[in-house]
């Protein structure tokens, strides 16, 4: 796997991991 799909990868993952956290505080 290149650096840039491990940057995308993690990026993604940190998105993903915002998307969590603000249902969370809605809910």
């Amino acid at each position: 796997m290149t650096e840039q799909a491990k940057k995308d990868r993690k990026e993604l993952s940190d998105k993903n991991n915002k998307l969590k956290n603000a249902q969370k505080t809605l809910i």
